[in-house]
């Protein structure tokens, strides 16, 4: 598994290159941060169906989060979940327990999951910020092994001051093959990974392995096996007003996650911090802290599950000659073998 999830990481982390490989988007001014009405236009065009529904991520009056540090300094954690998180013979779990085993249930009659998506993440070394916006789509097909697709098609990248918003770049994996479509400036660029043995499975959104720490239905062991888990207040470790607005709207919780010695290096992940909705048990908001200082936050929007999706939305069929499309595909070459 480990040349897997190095193979995840690797190709999503292509999209996050601070400078170098992939093009700048063109200079420019940087857009005002909007509220009220422009808010939800703004993810609109991001490329939401519009479907009227709950909207759990959404700020209150639609406020788009600014890009920009939002996490505070580390506050000294609770002790560990674990046997002993909870003095012997009490009568009650701890509230980690708890939250660790409402997520494991959660996602279970889950079939399909869609939002739109804001991905903020700042270069330590470099000091560069990069935000993306676009739609995360995810279906759970069931069977056996289960087949999980996970998709997120990218429609405005800012950098820094600068804004492109015809940008059209889209990762999809159909639990099976990785696909990295990229359309710009009149190229066409199509590359298939088979990032998965055929007659195996994967799960996208694990924590430490999928390309967002966006974990559906994660059992409580799983998490303990690999992380020290805390359940803090809410508002710990947040210091944007516009995300405290996020977690305050509705019913919350957070879980606080570092990974065990013996993970850490192999998930490149020194911190994470996810917050739930209490009614549904589904992440709105997630923060990362790399090893070498990079954080990340992922904040969905416009929350939407079980319903029925287009069926080509998360298609990895490559595209037929003489259609413009320069393709690249890569079988699966097995552990030893890693990444292709």
């Amino acid at each position: 598994m480990g040349s897997l999830m190095a193979a995840f990481w690797a190709a999503f982390r292509l999209v996050l290159t601070p400078s170098g490989d992939r093009p700048a988007p063109p200079a420019g001014p940087a857009p005002a941060e909007t509220t009220g009405e422009a808010g939800p236009a703004a993810v609109e065009s991001a490329g939401t169906s519009g479907q009227p529904g709950e909207v759990p991520g959404e700020p209150p009056g639609g406020t788009v989060p600014p890009a920009g540090p939002n996490v505070a300094p580390e506050t000294p954690p609770a002790p560990p979940a674990g046997d002993d998180a909870t003095p012997q013979g009490a009568p009650a779990p701890s509230p980690v327990d708890t939250l660790l085993t409402a997520l494991e249930t959660a996602g279970r009659d889950l079939r399909t999951l869609t939002a739109d998506v804001r991905y903020t993440k700042s270069f330590a070394l470099e000091g560069d910020e990069q935000t993306r916006l676009g739609v995360l789509t995810y279906i759970d097909e069931g069977g056996d092994p289960p087949r999980r697709k996970f998709g997120v098609r990218w429609t405005e990248l800012r950098v820094d001051d600068r804004r492109d918003t015809d940008y059209r770049h889209a990762y999809i994996f159909d639990g099976e093959w990785l696909v990295e479509r990229l359309e710009r400036e009149g190229q066409k660029q199509f590359i298939k990974r088979q990032v998965v043995k055929p007659g195996t499975s994967f799960d996208p959104l694990r924590l430490g392995e999928g390309p967002f720490p966006v974990p559906i239905g994660q059992s409580r062991e799983d998490i303990l096996a690999r992380f020290e888990a805390w359940a803090p207040a809410v508002e710990e470790g947040l210091t944007d007003e516009t995300l405290l607005q996020v977690v305050r709207s509705k019913p919350t919780r957070q879980l606080h996650l570092k990974p065990l010695a013996s993970f850490e290096a192999e998930m490149n992940l020194a911190e994470i911090r996810i917050w739930y909705r209490d009614d549904t048990m589904l992440p709105v908001l997630a923060w990362t802290r790399t090893s070498e200082g990079n954080e990340s936050t992922v904040l969905l929007m416009r929350v939407k599950t079980n319903v029925t999706l287009p069926g080509d939305v998360l298609d990895t069929t490559t595209p037929a000659p003489g259609t413009g499309w320069d393709v690249e595909v890569s079988e699966y070459r097995g552990e030893a073998g890693g990444m292709p």
